[in-house]
This record gives structure tokens, sequence and C-alpha cells, in this order.
């Protein structure tokens, strides 16, 4: 089988190629970005609540306010920093004071 192709064959369907695989990662892409939103949307009343929970049962628990921490990733932030500093202490209780953005 004998195909004869020349340059500007070659780049067309090369340039043909590139298009199809953009617009294929486009969809794909606009998918995602769509079940992404429409998820968020469920999952962020559920994740305001689960956290407001572990704040009460907290401060409840461990006499801890929580008056500076502004957002889940501060919280995250003391829950590690915590961790940490008994992984350090050989397990000894560890209570956290104060918590302050850097």
């Amino acid at each position: 089988m004998n195909i004869n192709i020349n340059l500007k064959d070659a780049f067309i369907l090369s340039i043909f190629c590139i298009l199809i695989v953009f617009i294929v990662l486009m969809v794909i892409s606009l998918s995602v970005n769509l079940i992404r939103i429409f998820m968020y949307k469920q999952e962020d009343l559920s994740k305001t609540k689960y956290t407001s929970e572990m704040k009460k049962r907290l401060e409840e628990n461990h006499n801890l306010k929580f008056d500076e921490i502004k957002d889940d990733d501060m919280l995250i932030a003391a829950f590690v920093a915590s961790i940490d500093a008994i992984e350090e202490n050989d397990n000894k209780t560890v209570r956290i004071k104060s918590i302050k953005r850097i």
C-alpha cells in the first residue's frame, strides 16, 4: 500500500487532530466544572454543619473558644498543630491558647 502524503496535507492533518484533542479536552473540562458546581452546593451545607458541630463539641468539652478562627482552614491548621505538638511531647496533654493568621 503506497500512500503519498505531501507536507501540506500532513500539516493540515496534524492541525485538525490537535483541534479535535483541544475540543475534547474543553468538553471534559466544562463537564467536570459543572459537576463540581452542582456537587459543591450540596456539600457546602453539610460541611459547614459538620464544622460548626465540631467547634461546639470542642468548646463544650475542652473549654476552647473559637472566636479567632474565621474559616475551616484555620480550624484544620489548629488540629494539625495540636497533633504535631502531642507527637513531639510524647503524648502529653496539649492546650491551644491562641491562634493567629500569619
